[in-house]
């Protein structure tokens, strides 16, 4: 199991990793790349730049309209932070940020979700952010999306073993 980082390349960090069960960790500019923001030209820049350097791309969303564009035209690996693109709930559903036409497009275009252990660390409302989770899990996996967890951790407190998040992952699924 692979391990996201949002952090600095330490032998600290790759020690305490593989301690909690990790084969391989992937840090922040030296192994991916974290990209947002609106400007749709700035996306695809910096996401052709990725590709050049062999390193993942992985957006962070920010509005439905940019997600909808990153999803159909660009080249990203993988797609975070859909969970907080809607500040608010309808009466009647979650609003997850992503729906099935999104879906779709991703499924079409062989791009990943991830779900951040992190979000949820530094989360006020946790039972909001947990709710719009398993509703987006439950609608990638009936299209049959791939899907990452990880802990996106920023420092060294906030690792978490991989049977965490694989008990996680269960909990969602339910």
């Amino acid at each position: 199991m692979e391990q996201f980082v949002q952090m600095q390349r330490s032998e600290e960090a790759e020690k305490l990793s593989q301690e909690l069960g990790y084969e391989k960790i992937l840090f922040q500019d030296s192994n991916w790349v974290l990209l947002s923001g609106k400007n749709k030209r700035d996306i695809l820049q910096r996401i052709n730049e990725c590709k050049q350097k062999k390193k993942y791309a992985v957006y962070l969303a920010v509005d439905e309209e940019t997600l909808r564009f990153v999803l159909e035209k660009t080249a990203v690996d993988m797609i975070i932070g859909m969970e907080q693109i809607c500040p608010k709930d309808s009466v009647h559903h979650l609003r997850g940020g992503l729906d099935e036409v999104l879906c779709k497009i991703a499924q079409e275009n062989e791009k990943a979700f991830a779900f951040s252990f992190c979000d949820i660390l530094h989360s006020s409302n946790r039972p909001q952010l947990l709710g719009r989770m398993k509703f987006n899990l439950k609608l990638a996996r009936k299209y049959g999306l791939k899907i990452v967890f990880g802990s996106f951790a920023k420092e060294l407190l906030e690792f978490r073993s991989s049977q965490d998040l694989e008990a996680w992952s269960r909990i969602l699924s339910r």
